[in-house]
């Protein structure tokens, strides 16, 4: 697969040429011969008298401890055994000089283990980086010392608390290794600093064949409710509408007509999800839209009440969604690459395609209609300058922008609904974090917040498996906060 960094990582002057032949030569030798073919006799004069390995797991070995580990361990005679192999593109040497002389060299790296048995594939079982340090004695490059840490079996990872070895934003070569490891078709990454966008990021392939790119449309699914909570607060905002009205003054669902709720639930309810409604009337087992309970009386996801809400603003403002949006929101927020709808035809060859847990191609088919809770076409760039729009105030009032922030109703302990978000109280320093998640058969999207210092990143995927990868993309971006985040996150619910 193709990776596009933008902009690249600035990267460390690189040694010179035939040191980094030299070197890698080395480590051909020691690893595909040595550790991988069992030559024994070959790896002895690549090893100094005085060598010492540390390892993470395994502790502290001399020189006679490491080939009795080789033999015992590595080359035993057994026909399944491990082999070790580099990754593409993750490793650097550094000369080490003295007095303008080099007498030696600094290696790091990355490398994969793996199990293999005849005729059989190769089953990963081991992540790991490394640092050698090779000297130049007599003439003969010679490992003096091998540090092997930050081992991980990827085969324990759980769909989200997946961990991987590098930071998300190392290298190509890794990142692409990354997602095909985890069958994540592509991956797209947008972080959000200081209240400005200052980095896209997108890899793998928006289909087979054809490299995902900045301009690659995803579908976000419930990534759209936020942004149809800001048109709509942009719209009470201006006075064109009432948030505390019932809604049933401008529309009421058929199916619910005869509910003494159905005149009570307002805006405010439908925002922070206490509508009373179902998520969807196609998941309940009688395919049927009831009050499950009075509005505003507790918590429920809906994707039910958020379409409720749409036609009931349509219908009074005699505008579509779609229009709303482009005017108070997407124009605002600089988001050219946003809708409701399904591209049209010049558009449509930039859509993402959908792949199941496996890889499989999941069908979507195209949709014409807007839906105010889900399918949402958008960029990982597009919906980044939303998110910084959001945490800048998008010009709301001071005292609506608190009512969207503030949590409304309670979802699990240390994680809320306000308006249109999740939010997370006392992240970090007293800061709190905004929150959306979006889901769909082959589709993952995720955006996250901190209003007090404008930082944040949206997480894009066309994979099933797409959110494996976001509690690390989180926790190395933000640090204690992030990490506090994924603690809420993760926690059991009550």
């Amino acid at each position: 697969m193709l990776s596009i960094l933008v902009p690249m990582l600035a990267l460390a002057a690189p040694a010179e040429p035939s040191l980094d032949a030299i070197i890698l030569e080395r480590d051909t030798l020691l690893f595909e011969r040595g550790f991988n073919a069992c030559k024994l006799d070959e790896l002895e004069p690549l090893i100094a008298d005085d060598f010492v390995m540390y390892h993470d797991k395994a502790g502290v070995d001399d020189r006679a401890a490491f080939f009795r580990a080789m033999r015992e361990n590595i080359c035993h005679g057994q026909t399944t055994r491990p082999v070790r192999h580099l990754v593409p593109g993750t490793t650097h040497v550094y000369p080490l000089r003295a007095q303008g002389k080099l007498y030696g060299a600094l290696q790091t790296g990355e490398h994969d283990f793996y199990l293999k048995a005849p005729g059989a594939d190769e089953v990963l079982t081991n992540i790991a980086r490394f640092t050698h340090l090779w000297l130049l004695r007599d003439g003969k490059w010679v490992l003096k010392t091998s540090l092997s840490y930050d081992h991980q079996d990827p085969r324990s990872n759980t769909p989200f608390d997946a961990d991987v070895l590098t930071r998300i934003y190392d290298t190509a070569p890794r990142v692409d290794a990354m997602l095909e490891r985890h069958v994540i078709r592509s991956m797209a990454i947008a972080r959000i600093s200081s209240g400005v966008v200052r980095e896209v990021r997108v890899a793998g392939e928006r289909a087979p064949g054809k490299p995902a790119g900045l301009d690659t449309i995803y579908n976000v699914a419930s990534l759209a409710k936020p942004v149809t909570a800001m048109t709509v607060l942009k719209l009470v905002d201006l006075g064109l509408w009432d948030l505390d009205a019932p809604l049933a003054r401008f529309y009421v669902d058929p199916a619910v007509a005869r509910s003494p709720h159905a005149k009570k639930l307002t805006t405010r309810h439908v925002l922070s999800h206490r509508s009373g409604l179902p998520n969807w009337r196609h998941l309940r087992e009688d395919k049927k839209l009831v009050f499950e309970f009075a509005p505003g009386t507790r918590y429920q996801y809906s994707g039910e009440g958020y379409e409720w809400l749409r036609k009931a603003v349509e219908a009074k403002l005699e505008r579509s969604l779609e229009d709303l949006a482009r005017e108070y929101v997407f124009q605002p927020a600089g988001m050219r690459d946003t809708s409701y709808r399904w591209p049209d035809a010049s558009r449509a060859e930039r859509v993402a395609e959908r792949f199941g847990a496996t890889g499989e191609p999941v069908q979507a088919a195209p949709h014409r209609e807007a839906n105010a809770a889900a399918n949402l076409m958008t960029t990982a760039e597009d919906y980044g300058r939303f998110l910084a729009y959001v945490m800048g105030g998008a010009g709301l009032s001071p005292k609506l922008r608190s009512a969207m922030l503030a949590p409304t109703s309670k979802k699990k302990p240390g994680i809320a609904f306000g308006l249109g978000w999740e939010i997370f109280p006392d992240v970090a320093a007293g800061q709190l974090a905004i929150q959306h998640t979006g889901g769909d058969d082959g589709l993952k999207a995720l955006a996250l917040g901190f209003p007090g210092t404008g930082d944040g990143v949206v997480i894009l995927s066309n994979s099933e498996n797409g959110m494996q990868l976001w509690r690390k993309v989180v926790t190395e971006m933000f640090g204690a906060r992030g990490a506090e985040v994924v603690a809420r996150n993760l926690a059991p619910e009550p």
